[in-house]
């Protein structure tokens, strides 16, 4: 995959659109940084995506 081994960094990751593009790429290989307006929604949807891969890196930065 292209984006295996790659760190996206993702502009309102926690929102519908976002978190369902950062989803597909982390399952595909990728790890990521999510940036949200919100801590709670940011972190929480950091912690969602990272489970549609074993070993995932997803870093949640609310407050943005």
């Amino acid at each position: 995959s292209r984006v295996a081994n790659r760190v996206l960094f993702i502009t309102g990751g926690a929102g519908t659109i976002g978190s369902a593009q950062t989803r597909a790429m982390v399952h595909l290989g990728a790890d990521a940084c999510i940036v949200g307006r919100s801590v709670e929604k940011t972190e929480a949807a950091a912690r969602e995506i990272a489970k549609v891969r074993p070993g995932a890196r997803v870093l949640g930065l609310g407050g943005v």
